[in-house]
């Protein structure tokens, strides 16, 4: 089977890659889409007039100036297919207006830079006429309309092709696995990556409604892996490589490519309970000394992993997916309940709509001595502007651009940040399934506002509010923070929900303080209401409520629950007046001009 690839270099290093029946023709890779189909230059360039030391790029830059590619595709007999993957779409090109009114396009990159005045001269030759300006067109900068004006001149072009199209939809990656099979992040290239497969997906959306043709889908999660090259945004696995192939020999067969999608994430599930059971394996024998094994979900190759290494196998397993309940899940444990000194649990996945670990907790299971998770290297986000994702479950969401440092520690974190006001500081640690919601208009002083976000925490802060210098707030295991709209923190404000250590009762020996059985879910939570106020290094406690349109004092531990519109002050702190109302600006001498829902009268 014969092909043309026309785009990135996905589908030629499939080729390279993983052996088949498969011959490409012809690669068309690192030209513009854009410029590849347009009018010839007809300069009649020789290789030897070129200067360039890579001639793969010089081969491609006299294609690009000749438009070869037309009669390549004119010739339809000599090839079965086209694959098409618009990842080039993105390169920049440049468009020369001669001052008869014809203009001509070419690819814009390192050899045209290194040719620049050889194509001038020979195109003033040619043409008996002086160029009379030059477009420099960056795709990526587009706006919709112009985008499509383009793709549908692209689209005219390749009609002739007809039922020979196949559309390759791709992304690039920002994840991979090096050489030691350990998961690394490309952190410069979050942000490209981000914005190119935006754009990428414009492109197919618009190709999808005006062409009729095959197309190979994202099969699913794609990374990339460390071999005898440098890794970059454009290198995959074997198996998206693999995926490629056999979707392509599925098409020439007349076949659906089900069966391909299926072998692709069948094989990526594989990969990942690879480097998953092994980061556990590692962990076994530390932390279950002697305990019988409780396996959360499914994993293989950790019950391989620890009977060949170990010598030890898995006395129970709890079925656990993305649709399990948490009746489903309680109802298999409870039998185990409260035998964490028999039993102890390996969590591989955590899927982040789920809150498995509180579960666990609930049932006698608390972090360390009663369950371990999923352990890699941590992921630091710094400056952090944009959308990750990795194979871990972890999901970050930051649409502020500002100076934003997140620590992924763990698995399963889900943080959005919202639109914030300029150079607003945050520095976010999280450890496994945390729920982090910061949202629009967050505002900070130059010194950040940290958070230490801790297994199964949540915390939400409404909008529009904001943290003078040196903030903190501490959400530890299985605790909740919420913060409403429009609140006021003031330097070094402390919020601590849930404890930090245990302490017991030396006569029972129960724990008094954080056990499951004795701590209620409101102990357990901090709420803070719309508009409050709260001063200068005051110190908000686990348990505490505090009602909308309160005022904190400087330096008060507050650790009870306060109804609307007081002044609170005082270690611990207390009611010193009601039916108060506050406003940012010192200078308000109107009360009426505060929103009507912040000057209620105090509800005792």
């Amino acid at each position: 089977m014969n092909i043309i690839t026309i785009g990135s270099k996905i589908c030629d290093d499939a080729l390279v890659n993983i052996k088949s029946e498969i011959h490409n023709t012809k690669r068309l890779v690192d030209i513009s889409p854009f410029s590849i189909l347009e009018d010839s230059f007809e300069l009649n360039l020789q290789e030897s007039e070129i200067r360039s030391d890579n001639i793969y790029k010089m081969k491609m830059f006299i294609y690009d100036i000749n438009k070869q590619c037309i009669k390549d595709l004119e010739d339809k007999d000599k090839y079965d297919y086209v694959v098409i993957d618009l990842l080039d779409t993105r390169i920049p090109f440049k468009e020369f207006v001669l001052k008869n009114g014809k203009k001509l396009r070419v690819t814009a990159n390192k050899i045209l830079d290194e040719n620049y005045t050889l194509l001038c001269d020979k195109i003033k030759e040619k043409y008996k006429c002086d160029i009379e300006y030059v477009n420099d067109n960056n795709p990526l900068l587009w706006k919709k309309d112009e985008l499509e004006y383009e793709l549908e001149n692209f689209i005219k072009k390749i009609k002739v092709l007809k039922d020979k199209i196949i559309l390759l939809i791709s992304h690039n990656t920002y994840q991979y696995f090096n050489k030691d099979g350990k998961f690394s992040v490309l952190k410069d290239k979050i942000k490209q990556v981000n914005q190119y497969n935006e754009f990428y997906d414009l492109c197919y959306n618009y190709f999808k409604s005006k062409v009729k043709c095959l197309t190979i889908d994202i099969p699913g999660l794609l990374f990339g892996e460390e071999k005898d090259r440098p890794i970059n945004i454009f290198t995959f696995n074997n198996f998206y490589y693999q995926y490629i192939v056999d979707s392509i020999i599925n098409f020439n067969n007349k076949k659906d490519n089900i069966n391909s999608i299926k072998k692709y994430q069948s094989s990526i599930k594989m990969f990942i309970d690879k480097i998953v059971s092994k980061s556990l394996v590692d962990l076994t024998p530390t932390k279950c000394k002697g305990k019988k094994i409780v396996l959360i979900g499914e994993c293989m190759m950790y019950e391989t992993g620890i009977f060949e290494r170990w010598g030890l196998t898995v006395s129970k397993k709890i079925d656990y997916t993305q649709t399990s309940s948490n009746d489903y899940i309680m109802e298999q444990i409870k039998e185990l309940k409260d035998k964490s000194d028999e039993y102890i649990c390996v969590v591989p996945y955590i899927y982040r709509n789920s809150n498995i670990l509180e579960i666990l907790w609930k049932m006698g299971y608390g972090y360390g001595r009663g369950y371990f998770c999923t352990v890699h290297d941590q992921v630091v986000l710094e400056n952090f502007y944009g959308l990750y994702e990795d194979i871990f479950n972890n999901r970050v969401e930051v649409k502020a651009k500002s100076k934003i440092q997140i620590t992924l520690l763990g698995i399963a974190n889900n943080i959005l940040i919202e639109d914030s006001y300029n150079n607003c500081c945050v520095d976010i640690r999280a450890t496994n399934n945390t729920k982090i919601v910061l949202s629009r208009g967050l505002k900070t002083g130059n010194i950040p506002l940290t958070m230490m976000c801790y297994d199964g925490s949540v915390v939400q802060i409404g909008s529009d509010t904001s943290f003078v210098n040196a903030c903190h707030i501490r959400a530890t295991y299985f605790s909740k923070v919420s913060i409403g709209q429009d609140c006021m923190f003031s330097t070094e404000v402390i919020v601590f929900a849930g404890d930090g250590h245990a302490i017991f009762d030396v006569n029972t020996g129960e724990n008094i303080n954080y056990n499951y059985k004795n701590i209620s879910e409101a102990k357990r939570e901090i709420y803070i209401g719309d508009h409050v106020w709260a001063g200068f290094q005051s110190f908000i406690l686990t348990g505490s409520h505090i009602g909308t349109g309160c005022v904190i004092g400087a330096r008060a531990f507050v650790n009870k629950k306060f109804p609307n519109n007081c002044a609170l002050a005082g270690t611990p702190a207390k009611i010193i007046r009601q039916n108060i109302a506050w406003d940012r600006d010192l200078f308000t001498d109107n009360v009426d001009i505060i929103n009507s829902s912040y000057t209620r009268l105090t509800e005792i």
